[in-house]
């Protein structure tokens, strides 16, 4: 039963506008596509088009980033980054990620979720949730959440794609994450060097091997909003497939 007392809430990027003459204005967001993606390198490119007060803040976030265990496996670049809005009005729902862990046999699952803020961007895919999960990483681990043992932070910097990466520790191995959903809807991971095409599950299982190889599996899931990562998990850990992947691959 997962001890959601233990629960942390982190990540959410906070969005900022600032006003000033572009080559561009924003406009109805009206879909996303290759011509739409040249547009917006042009963007990143035209000093005009970019977020100068987030710019400064962001030097002074990559700063403390650089110091914790949430810039790995890679360094917070900061980079000029468009106005959020050029891509569309109010194009920007925001985004975060959400610890928690599950209680098994002798050891506990470890879990982590990231999701994306309801906009224009993803609000035909969604229904009436509040916001959309793109990626769910459990980790067979031997503690529970104690602060040192996990880290993560998630960035809408690449607006209106996401992206977001993070790390466990376990007694065998430390699993290395990063995933990102684009704005045409591709999501992919990366999990110590093995990828994942989450189009075929948005859910991936690791389990550390005693010999410090891992072992994998990839799980298909419904729409899920963050509110609904806690029953889910539920059920999922009550699937046979996943209890005899548990508790097989994690003893060899």
């Amino acid at each position: 039963m997962v001890n959601w007392g233990k629960v942390i809430l982190a990540g959410v990027v906070f969005v900022f506008v600032f006003v000033a003459a572009t080559a561009d204005t924003p406009r109805e967001y009206k879909g996303w596509g290759l011509d739409q993606e040249k547009e917006q390198v042009k963007r990143r490119e035209d000093p005009t088009a970019w977020d100068k007060e987030m710019l400064e803040q962001d030097k002074v976030l990559s700063k403390v980033l650089s110091k914790g265990p949430g810039s790995r496996p890679f360094a917070f670049g900061t980079f000029p980054v468009p106005q959020y809005d050029l891509v569309g009005k109010g194009s920007c729902g925001g985004n975060g990620n959400l610890f928690a862990e599950h209680p098994w046999r002798d050891h506990y699952v470890l879990s982590n979720t990231f999701f994306v803020g309801r906009s224009p961007v993803n609000e035909k895919f969604v229904g009436d949730r509040k916001d959309e999960v793109f990626f769910h990483i459990l980790v067979l681990a031997d503690k529970k959440l104690d602060g040192s043992n996990v880290a993560s932070n998630i960035s809408s910097r690449n607006h209106p794609h996401y992206i977001g990466q993070g790390q466990f520790k376990t007694s065998r191995s430390e699993v290395y994450y990063v995933a990102f959903q684009t704005a045409d809807r591709n999501a992919y991971a990366v999990v110590n060097m093995r990828l994942f095409d989450l189009r075929a599950g948005r859910v991936v299982i690791i389990t550390p091997q005693k010999d410090g190889t891992l072992r994998s599996m990839q799980v298909e899931a419904p729409t899920l909003s963050s509110a609904e990562v806690k029953d889910f998990d539920a059920k999922l850990l009550k699937e046979p497939g996943v209890i005899k992947f548990l508790d097989s691959t994690g003893k060899e």
